[in-house]
């Protein structure tokens, strides 16, 4: 994590210092916004949000070990923790890991994606973590005020930052890329996740492809080969300077797969760029896809076919994510995390591969898709021609439609439109005892994760 002086700290935000009752610490280390989060010798830096306003929680990060805080209302300059006034605080965050990253000797690599993003985070964390001293993104940490939060865990001797880059509008990437820096640059896939904001496909994936324009000289850059969207895009960049290199499951991408195998916990895979077999401890062809850029960053990067093999072995995925939990006799598959079009047939294609005697689908709705909404979630529905199931319960006002579709080429299963976390948990609960199989896919703000977590008694 960042350890500097506080003089290093004004002159990297452009504040002003005051000290009253405080101690003035030698050296100050890491930086955290939250207020319940705080380790001896923090950052304490004041954002003042929607709902909570930082600078009300200065005296107590005082008194829970903060050496310093940055605060930008000057109401508050005249507490007993040593405080560096600036303009704007989000600003500051953003300024101190801009020229922080700038003195480390690291290479950043940017992730983003409409879907797969955060497993191939994982991937490459868990690959490179092998051989290298590593920080990743955590949670969702991928946005304004999380991206400089990573770089900022950094320390001196890391040898890599592999970074979740998010976007949910045009420009929000060209604005990471000038606090990250990437040196190097993958692209999951386009898909209909912020179609309100963005009105198109090509524009979501014009605002993906913003991150090559962070990169430079002889920079990888890898992207979903099998995309229309950024194969056409992509069209419109001027990458004469950048190692473009693409992965799917076409023969003409730059890394494809040459087998795969589904087993009852983990997937073997193997590529055309070696005859080594690989295993990772999940299930579903996508996390092997989302593995390919993986693989071809780390043999770019220098990483033998055992080194790599190793990491993949040791993958754990981040919660919520393809995430495969025991209870009682009920196997659960909880992927609650987000979802949209793409990833929710993602979701309920990896839970086809689960053979168990009965099996129930929670779907939640999915947010954030303008217009067509009613007919995304129909399609859904829809989709469901080719799932083994048994029961589909809806949450949410849009999942009615989930419903329709689904009873429109599967009559005879069971379908349950439940309006309540508690309706839902309650309903499963008889089922733990039974041998069965649950899907939870739903958007963040569905919050199907509680429902979960209520089953499994936390």
């Amino acid at each position: 994590m960042i350890s500097s002086t506080i003089q290093e700290i004004i002159t990297m935000v452009d504040g002003e210092l005051f000290i009253n009752k405080g101690n003035k610490a030698d050296i100050v280390s890491g930086v955290t916004l939250d207020s319940r989060n705080i380790n001896q010798s923090n950052i304490f830096i004041a954002i003042k949000g929607n709902r909570v306003d930082g600078h009300e929680y200065l005296e107590e990060v005082y008194k829970q070990g903060a050496a310093l805080a940055i605060i930008e209302n000057d109401a508050y300059t005249n507490v007993d923790i040593p405080v560096i006034l600036v303009k704007d605080s989000t600003v500051a965050l953003q300024e101190l890991a801009r020229n922080y990253r700038k003195s480390l000797d690291v290479k950043v690599i940017g992730i983003t994606g409409s879907n797969g993003k955060t497993s191939c985070k994982d991937l490459l964390s868990s690959v490179l973590e092998s051989e290298y001293k590593v920080v990743k993104t955590h949670g969702n940490q991928n946005n304004e005020l999380g991206v400089p939060l990573t770089l900022l865990r950094a320390s001196e001797d890391t040898d890599f930052i592999v970074l979740e880059m998010g976007m949910e509008n045009l420009e929000d990437i060209h604005f990471l890329n000038d606090i990250a820096y990437p040196d190097m640059g993958m692209i999951t896939n386009v898909g209909v996740a912020h179609l309100e904001n963005l009105g198109s496909l090509d524009n979501i994936g014009r605002a993906k492809l913003e991150l090559m324009d962070g990169l430079t000289g002889n920079s990888l850059f890898i992207y979903n080969g099998d995309d229309p969207i950024l194969s056409k895009i992509i069209k419109e960049k001027d990458a004469r300077e950048l190692d473009v290199q693409t992965f799917g499951e076409r023969s003409s991408n730059s890394i494809y797969l040459t087998s795969f195998e589904q087993k009852s916990d983990e997937i073997t895979f193997s590529t055309n760029l070696s005859s080594a077999v690989f295993t990772i401890p999940t299930i579903g062809k996508h996390m092997a896809l989302n593995a390919l850029p993986v693989v071809y960053t780390a043999y770019k990067i220098g990483l033998s076919d055992e080194q790599i093999a190793s990491g993949l072995s040791s993958f754990v995925s981040s919660a919520m994510r393809n995430e495969l939990v025991e209870v009682g006799q009920m196997i659960i598959l909880n992927d609650a995390y987000k979802s949209n079009p793409q990833s929710a047939r993602v979701a309920l294609d990896t839970f086809n591969l689960i053979d168990e005697p009965y099996k129930i689908v929670v779907l939640g709705d999915m947010l954030d898709l303008g217009e067509a909404e009613n007919q995304f979630h129909f399609d859904l529905g829809a989709y469901m021609n080719d799932i083994a199931f048994d029961e589909l319960i809806g949450y949410g006002k849009l999942s009615k439609h989930i419903l329709e579709g689904a009873k429109s080429v599967k009559p005879d299963k069971k379908f349950h439109l439940m309006e309540t976390h508690e309706e839902i948990a309650n309903y499963l609960q008889s089922f733990k005892d039974k041998k069965c199989a649950v899907l939870f896919k739903g958007s963040r703000g569905m919050h199907l994760d509680k429902i979960v977590d209520e089953l499994i008694g936390e």
